[in-house]
């Protein structure tokens, strides 16, 4: 737990040559990392039979060094140190890419841009002179060093581009040992290469290094009603038609999986909203099928969060979750959001959370979603009503791990927007919770340190905010990721708030408070499953049904029979409008516009 005692990390090496005579050798790190305290290995390689690339980090993880350790004593020399110092914590966990003599490597190191801050990219480092020079620069961020074509002096490595932090593209770069020196995207868009790539003439192939392919994302799909885009079949099985776009076409395979899946898939929209001054937000929107920009329906919103420093949500990378269904299956719209601390953007906007988590992360998922609509279409709300489609009665958060803290600090601290809120394997008390983990972010809960920090982000102490809202907390008890104690903390501070909950045990309601709930009263639910670890693996079913029905308590009835006939009218007015349509100007174009325009019962009494 953050501030104990750690057990000690120790690196071993035998030489296997003798094994009659094996004597395991200790690995120590310079006095930079292990001077006055416990102290990490992150990441481990071998350059020769005897000599291994090793990466220390000190325990408070704001020192870091790139060590190469020979010899039959190991005795290991720094190449390279890194220091945070008081703007945030260090994060060298990829191994160094050492060039085939063993004389220089590459790695992942934060490079100054300026003003602009830090961003992680590319650099050579030479191991006999220490000589650090970034092959790339800039406000983007290099994900992952994938390949070093020495014959070639070429890099390559994955990317996100500025200003489009959910993609990732394939680069490369010139090592130093080419005249030319400029990097280039493989896989962006034509209109975003960069100069340096009209600059480069090279007719040399591209080696034949395996290149995750899957990693590459970049082109969303904004709905699927049609593709348009041509296919290649690959394997027909009972149920479905597995197929791969071409390359050249540019969709994203979420299309084709949705389309396969059989649900009318979600709409989806991406835009930024301002959070703090120069400072925006990354959102996404999966609004229900034939979800229009004018709507005289509201729909729930359930809140995705995660929120973990260096994390994720709004991202061009495929996937099909719970939160598709519950835009395609049940007309709720969901809303993910990567606001300040997530990653991929810039060292300044990661290390925002620095010795504050569950302050900054939440305070900008509450403003989000207070103004979604007014970001979503500007010029169709208003301020004052810019919650028009969204019913304002029915909005809900929900989280899991890291997640589950920020949804429940979220409950806590909003008064206006949220009704309710979905916890799984919570963190509730950072003092309690993995050293490691914590310290990085928080360092430690003493008085000398960070003790404020983490009074501040522990839910346990704003337990008595959760009693006018609806919350269902989950765990399993065989939890080694978020031990089940977080969420018995919050249950014994329930308790001493007295607000009542009650407690789902083995598919069983158990009622543990003995009082009877006063009118308006509002109980918490906490479910538990037994022998289930961090991911729920044998009761997933379950947990979902069991989260689906919480939201329907928490939303009531609703009714989108009306909206849903509408939907299909509309799209069959619509289709026949534009099939007759000949010339841009003619007066069905007016129709058309009509169309688009009219409200629901406009469009039921005309189709009468």
């Amino acid at each position: 737990q953050a501030g104990t005692t750690n057990p000690t990390a120790t690196l071993w090496a035998v030489d296997l040559n003798h094994p009659s005579q094996l004597e395991p050798v200790a690995l120590k790190p310079s006095q930079a990392v292990a001077s006055t305290e416990d102290y990490y290995f992150t990441a481990v390689t071998w350059l020769t039979g005897h000599q291994v690339g090793v990466v220390w980090m000190n325990r408070r993880q704001n020192v870091s060094t790139i060590s190469i350790c020979r010899g039959t004593a190991w005795t290991c020399e720094d190449t390279y140190t890194e220091r945070s110092g008081e703007r945030g914590w260090v994060e060298v966990y990829q191994p160094p890419l050492f060039s085939s003599d063993g004389s220089s490597y590459l790695v992942r190191l934060p490079v100054l841009d300026g003003n602009n801050g830090f961003y992680k990219h590319v650099v050579h480092v030479n191991v006999a002179t220490k000589q650090v020079t970034p092959l790339t620069h800039g406000k983007f961020e290099v994900t992952e060093i994938l390949k070093w074509d020495e014959e070639r002096n070429l890099v390559y490595f994955l990317a996100a581009p500025e200003n489009k932090s959910g993609e990732r593209h394939l680069c490369r770069a010139r090592d130093l040992n080419s005249t030319l020196r400029f990097w280039d995207c493989l896989t962006c868009p034509q209109e975003q290469m960069t100069h340096a790539a009209l600059v480069v003439s090279e007719t040399t192939t591209h080696p034949t290094a395996t290149i995750p392919t899957s990693q590459i994302y970049g082109s969303s799909v904004s709905n699927g009603s049609g593709s348009g885009r041509e296919w290649e079949p690959m394997s027909r099985v009972p149920v479905c038609l597995y197929s791969v776009p071409k390359f050249s076409m540019g969709p994203s395979p979420r299309f084709f999986a949705l389309e396969c899946l059989g649900p009318d898939p979600p709409s989806i929209k991406t835009f930024k909203v301002q959070v703090d001054v120069g400072v925006h937000a990354q959102v996404r929107l999966h609004l229900p099928p034939g979800f229009r920009e004018k709507e005289e329906m509201t729909f729930p919103l359930v809140l995705h969060v995660c929120g973990a420093p260096g994390s994720q949500l709004v991202s061009e990378r495929w996937g099909v979750d719970w939160g598709t269904y519950l835009a395609s299956s049940r007309n709720f719209i969901v809303a993910e959001i990567d606001g300040r601390g997530s990653g991929f953007q810039g060292d300044s906007f990661l290390h925002k959370l620095r010795h504050h988590l569950g302050s900054t992360e939440v305070a900008d998922q509450i403003v989000v979603i207070k103004w979604v609509p007014t970001y979503l279409y500007p010029a169709c709300f208003h301020v004052k009503n810019n919650l028009n489609f969204i019913d304002k009665e029915k909005i809900a958060v929900w989280g899991w791990s890291y997640g589950g803290f920020a949804a429940a600090m979220i409950l806590a601290e909003d008064t206006e927007v949220f009704c309710c809120g979905i916890s799984v394997a919570p963190i509730t008390s950072w003092a309690h919770y993995d050293s490691v983990y914590t310290e990085r972010y928080m360092g430690t809960p003493n008085v000398t340190d960070n003790y404020l920090g983490y009074e501040q982000s522990d839910i346990t102490k704003r337990a008595g905010n959760l009693k006018e809202k609806e919350f269902l907390l989950i765990h399993g008890t065989a939890d080694d990721t978020v031990h089940y104690q977080q969420s018995m903390m919050l249950v014994k501070a329930l308790t001493e708030e007295g607000v009542l909950f009650r407690h789902l045990l083995a598919n069983a309601l158990v009622v543990l408070s003995c009082s009877t709930a006063e009118d308006g009263e509002i109980e918490v639910r906490i479910s538990t499953y037994p022998d289930e670890g961090h991911t729920f693996s044998g009761v997933q079913q379950h947990l979902y049904k069991a989260m689906e029905a919480f939201l329907d308590d928490c939303f009531g009835p609703l009714d989108f029979e009306e909206w849903e006939v509408g939907t299909g009218l509309m799209e069959k007015i619509f289709i026949a409008a534009l099939s007759r349509l000949t010339v841009a100007k003619s007066p069905r174009s007016q129709l058309c516009l009509k169309v688009v325009c009219w409200g629901r019962k406009e469009l039921l009494a005309t189709s009468t």
